[in-house]
């Protein structure tokens, strides 16, 4: 005889009785972890969309005062590798692999901070770089659960932050973010980005990836070079920053007559003369 049936004999509970009392708790039981498919799509794996989905639970306004620091001008979740077993079941080991998967996506950043008096990694959400990413992943169709329409971060964000800002006056990290997303940060900083600016009528960057990735091309590359990649692009129709930087890496230069044949010198002396729109 099955040992539960004969447990439930001895106590002489009805097996009706514990399947109503086992659905009861299943419908009350919190004991879920929330994690939406487009974050696992991004993530690139079920461990790494879940432990993104935890990362972005902290940082959502009202969780402020939970493990939170600010350091270097940022706030930061700290938490121990070992801690997040009883939030998600995540092992150590996944952690140290799924959060280097964060890092090479540029999801978060990570630094060694003292927590407590004990070193302890701490993990910085690059909220522009999400909703960036989730934006693309989303109109690309990969999530079927969708309502249909074009997906408007700004608004909603916004929208958040005033229902935020309207309960506490305590800015949220991710207010935070917003407000630094308007700051002097996000204006051309080096001389080719400034020229870039200037060609393409730009106001500032759309978030610091596009920003930090130009930056780091200039100093890869030099001026020269990035202005003769800005120029080619410009004139064959391209505007996209990875492909100016892919230009700038292969060295095309307008000016040498690489790659853009059809334009002539007069048509490089016009370009010179004038912005594009």
């Amino acid at each position: 005889m099955d040992n539960a049936l004969i447990e439930r004999q001895k106590t002489n509970i009805p097996l009706e009785a514990s399947v109503q009392d086992f659905l009861a708790w299943e419908k009350a039981s919190r004991d879920t972890i929330d994690v939406k498919r487009c974050y696992i799509d991004l993530a690139g794996d079920l461990l790494t969309g879940v432990l993104l989905s935890q990362i972005i639970y902290w940082f959502l306004p009202g969780k402020r005062d939970k493990l939170r620091v600010k350091r270097e001008g940022k706030y930061w979740l700290a938490k121990g590798r070992k801690d997040w077993w009883n939030e998600c079941r995540i092992s150590a080991k996944q952690f140290d692999r799924s959060i280097k998967v964060l890092q090479k996506k540029g999801l978060v950043e990570t630094r060694l901070f003292k927590f407590s008096g004990i070193p302890t990694l701490h993990v910085w959400l690059n909220l522009p770089a999400l909703m960036e990413g989730v934006k693309s992943i989303l109109t690309k169709g990969k999530n079927p659960f969708l309502p249909k329409g074009e997906i408007h971060f700004n608004q909603r964000v916004k929208s958040l932050t005033k229902t935020t800002t309207e309960t506490t006056d305590i800015d949220t990290p991710i207010s935070l973010i917003l407000k630094a997303n308007q700051s002097a940060d996000f204006l051309p900083r080096t001389e080719s980005s400034k020229y870039f600016f200037a060609k393409t009528h730009r106001k500032r960057w759309s978030n610091s990836v596009q920003r930090d990735s130009f930056e780091a091309a200039e100093a890869q590359f030099g001026y020269t070079r990035m202005v003769g990649a800005i120029d080619w692009a410009l004139l064959s129709g391209i505007s996209n920053i990875k492909s100016i930087i892919s230009a700038a890496r292969n060295g095309k230069d307008i000016r040498k007559g690489q790659g853009a044949s059809h334009v002539s010198q007069k048509q490089l002396g016009f370009y010179h003369g004038k912005k594009i729109a």
